[in-house]
């Protein structure tokens, strides 16, 4: 047995804790959400961002294990299992993140449109989880496996992936890569961005409109008291 040094185990420990507070925390959020039966369209997405945040957690920390596994008893198909796994957690990180986009447009929407008819919420959750998926999967193609199983580092996962950076056309390579990260990440967090910085103009707005509304009746009561003390 490899004797394993003592920041190995540490590291090896707080990726399992890290595995299993995301599992927790995410899964108290849907039951919360169950419980008090919250059934609005952000509660709905939050749920949907929740459930992938559960699976990341839950792919990372704990079945990335298995691999490990896998490679030290001599099971086959280790390497394609390595590939299966990190697209899946991958695809989790797109739909989170295309949810959070959602999340912010959702709530842009029903600031500037109060008296708009609710939305459906099973739109943009499909949207996002269909979209999540098949970006993630179309990255499976420029992933390789570059490290399986490292016998003296316990933490390294046994399965470490990465984007392909050799014999790869430019085309496929540099510009799929890119364009990848730009509709997965980049693309959803501008926007994300730009919804929540609207929402607060809009919101400082507001107020600056009811503290002029405030002052404006002030003085009007103001004058409409001198009125009257001189009369």
């Amino acid at each position: 047995m490899t004797n394993y040094a003592w920041t190995e185990w540490a590291s090896f420990i707080v990726i399992l804790l890290l595995g299993a507070f995301t599992a927790i925390g995410n899964s108290f959020i849907l039951y919360v959400i169950w419980k008090h039966k919250l059934r609005s369209t952000t509660f709905k997405l939050v749920a949907s961002q929740a459930v992938s945040d559960l699976m990341y957690g839950l792919i990372w920390a704990f079945l990335m294990k298995v691999v490990c596994a896998t490679a030290v008893i001599g099971l086959p198909g280790g390497l394609l299992a390595c590939e299966i796994l990190s697209t899946l957690a991958l695809s989790t990180f797109f739909v989170s993140v295309l949810t959070m986009m959602a999340i912010a447009i959702e709530r842009y929407l029903k600031l500037v449109q109060p008296l708009a008819s609710p939305r459906s919420p099973w739109i943009p959750i499909l949207l996002t989880w269909v979209l999540g998926l098949t970006l993630a999967f179309l990255g499976m193609f420029n992933l390789r496996t570059y490290e399986f199983f490292t016998p003296t580092l316990l933490v390294e996962l046994s399965c470490r992936t990465a984007f392909a950076d050799y014999a790869t056309p430019f085309i496929r390579h540099y510009v799929s890569n890119v364009a990848l990260h730009v509709a997965g990440y980049i693309f959803p967090v501008c926007i994300t961005a730009v919804a929540y910085y609207k929402i607060l103009k809009i919101v400082k707005k507001r107020e600056n409109d009811a503290d002029l509304r405030i002052q404006r009746t002030e003085q009007k009561l103001l004058k409409e008291h001198r009125r009257r003390r001189m009369r």
